[in-house]
């Protein structure tokens, strides 16, 4: 595996790119990429208020592209939590290059009914055309399942190929 998106662990062997909430050493978010990659962590794509951290991975042969991986916890104020990914997602926009965003939002998608805070969520990356990959359920309880873990991508034909996500099925975190 070449790159993972993890939130709240930590794993030797790999390269890390992280922001810690606070001064633990578990990795509250991080990107675990392998060091084939040239990689830089991006500071300006930062969001208040919310766990991400930004990696810029050139490939060889290959244009730039921007992984995000983003940890939302479950009480933080979803209407902060949109305002910033608005403005993120307008910055990764500007620049138009493919950007991956990976993590646990911790807004279901799965539901038949979606509560207002995953419409809205639906709308904003809708506005930006970024694609929603995660089909399956991420998080699978006895009696019932969520799709809290999300994978959003404005590329989706060449991503769906080499997205790994931060599904808790296949990476428990």
């Amino acid at each position: 595996m070449d790159l993972m998106c993890l939130s709240e662990t930590c794993m030797a062997g790999y390269n890390i790119a992280r922001r810690d909430c606070d001064n633990s050493q578990r990795g509250d978010t991080a990107i675990f990429y392998s060091t084939k990659f040239m990689a830089r962590q991006r500071s300006d794509h930062f969001i208040q208020d919310i766990e991400t951290v930004w990696l810029e991975l050139t490939l060889p042969n290959r244009n730039k592209t921007l992984i995000c991986s983003l940890y939302k916890q479950p009480n933080s104020d979803f209407d902060t939590f949109k305002e910033s990914l608005d403005n993120v997602l307008e910055q990764s926009a500007n620049e138009e290059v493919e950007t991956l965003i990976l993590g646990d939002f911790n807004c279901d998608m799965l539901l038949k009914r979606l509560p207002k805070i995953s419409k809205e969520l639906m709308q904003l990356r809708n506005i930006y055309q970024f694609a929603q990959v995660v089909k399956e359920p991420t998080y699978i309880f006895i009696h019932s399942s969520t799709t809290i873990d999300l994978a959003f991508t404005n590329n989706a034909e060449k991503s769906l190929n080499r997205v790994c996500y931060s599904a808790r099925l296949a990476i428990i975190h």
